[in-house]
């Protein structure tokens, strides 16, 4: 049998922290139950910004490509885009798509996601996806495994 069941009470994230005790802390006040065999999702932004994947878009230098989408695009301002290229891995633009007023890009990995998988966070942070997933989940197993022992 499968059930999915939702932790509520996650307080939201803003800054980087550790994300395996924010579960605990969370799962013990909501008294929720993990199990062994149980599967843990979480959302890559909630992990991004655990990580510390937070760029400060006043700091960012749009190059001229980034300036000629955001004509092409003028609701995106060009520092994230310019991140959004960053991502890419390549400055030439090769690696994104616009269309329909949106733009997406193909990141490293071949995942191919709008706006390259960056969240704006307020006005001036961009929260880009984590570089390591696999090292994230371990360290955040290895962490809730010891404290619940399962």
């Amino acid at each position: 049998m499968i059930s999915i069941e939702g932790l509520n009470g996650v307080s939201q994230l803003k800054k980087q922290c550790d994300l395996g005790k924010v579960l605990l802390d969370t799962m013990n006040s909501q008294k929720f139950d993990l199990k062994d065999g149980d599967i843990l999702c979480l959302s890559s932004k909630m992990c991004s910004i655990a990580s510390g994947n937070i760029v400060d878009l006043k700091k960012v230098e749009p190059s001229e490509l980034a300036k000629e989408i955001h004509e092409k695009i003028p609701r995106k301002s060009p520092e994230p885009i310019q991140v959004i290229l960053n991502q890419t891995e390549d400055a030439t633009g090769n690696r994104i798509m616009i269309a329909d007023n949106y733009i997406g890009g193909w990141l490293p990995t071949g995942l191919f996601l709008t706006s390259a998988g960056v969240d704006r966070q307020g006005t001036d942070k961009a929260v880009v996806l984590p570089k390591n997933c696999d090292l994230i989940a371990k360290e955040i197993g290895e962490k809730l495994i010891k404290a619940l022992q399962v």
